[in-house]
């Protein structure tokens, strides 16, 4: 099954194959010249004729077009000139939100904004693993406070456990998605297991919400509340950030989050810490003004 989420081309199992066989074609093509007798590069649509004839298919399984090997030949000219990535060691501070700002977010977000909102905040889970939800993997009705992620990032599975509150949310929200036919007589709980596979965030056609859904619908929340920097993976650095804070307990926040190494994590360490706002505070206390001392007479 495809994965819910970003990236509609371009990552695929056998890129990298792919990706040499367009380079290849590419630079050979044999008879064609120009007038300085300099063999002509093979034309994009032929390009991806050659492939579609040869099975080759882009990572939605569509065929293949000459915009889209243009596109790929741009990007891989791009990566060879590409300056080294700067190394992130810290988060900056429009990476995450303060409690101000979160009360801007809440005071204007309306609909199926307000979960999309709070379980992003209130889970840490990524975009892709929240777009991915399924019914089965809310483990709050049956009594355990906790989300299964099947397929995160990697392909790994972890629980992430929640809090009361949007555990309920959750909750009423999975069963008012539920199905409304035949539904007399029946319990919430028995009208969630009968609605297992359902995604618990859904478009109107009744789809699992894609990636570019639900980054519209937050950045819509970002333009009326006037929090620019808000995003989707804002929301996961704050609740982690947060956590930290909270906890003091690197290897904690790591599990809650799904992170493969601690050094990913340590990033929240080294961030908004609040003991070391609190003593910065107290310093800065030290340099304010004092009143001048009496005048002895």
């Amino acid at each position: 099954m495809k994965k819910v989420g970003r990236k509609p081309h371009g990552y695929f199992r056998d890129e990298r194959a792919v990706h040499e066989i367009i380079l290849l074609k590419r630079r050979a093509r044999k008879g064609v010249v120009d007038r300085e007798g300099n063999p002509k590069p093979t034309p994009y649509a032929v390009i991806a004729r050659e492939l579609n004839d040869q099975g080759h298919r882009t990572q939605a399984e569509k065929l293949w077009y000459g915009r889209l090997v243009c596109r790929i030949l741009a990007r891989i000219e791009k990566g060879k000139d590409q300056p080294k990535r700067r190394q992130k060691n810290q988060l900056e501070s429009r990476d995450f939100l303060s409690d101000e700002e979160i009360a801007m977010c809440r005071a204007v977000y309306k609909g199926q904004e307000v979960m999309l909102f709070e379980t992003l905040l209130r889970t840490g889970l990524r975009a892709s693993e929240l777009c991915s939800l399924q019914v089965r993997d809310l483990g709050i009705y049956r009594g355990k406070s906790q989300i299964d992620v099947r397929e995160g990032k990697g392909c790994k599975s972890r629980t992430v456990f929640v809090g009361p509150e949007i555990g309920v949310m959750l909750r009423r929200h999975a069963v008012r998605g539920t199905d409304k036919e035949n539904i007399e007589g029946y319990s919430w709980d028995q009208r969630i297991e009968r609605n297992q596979k359902r995604p618990v965030f859904s478009n109107s056609e009744h789809k699992p919400i894609t990636y570019s859904n639900l980054y519209y619908r937050i950045k819509s929340i970002a333009r009326r509340s006037g929090v620019l920097h808000l995003h989707p993976h804002a929301l996961r650095h704050t609740f982690a950030r947060t956590l930290y804070n909270y906890k003091n307990n690197i290897q904690y926040v790591q599990e809650q989050l799904g992170h493969s190494s601690v050094s990913t994590t340590a990033i929240y360490a080294k961030t908004g810490d609040s003991k070391k706002l609190q003593e910065m505070e107290a310093v800065d206390n030290l340099f304010s003004p004092r009143a001048e001392p009496a005048v002895v007479q």
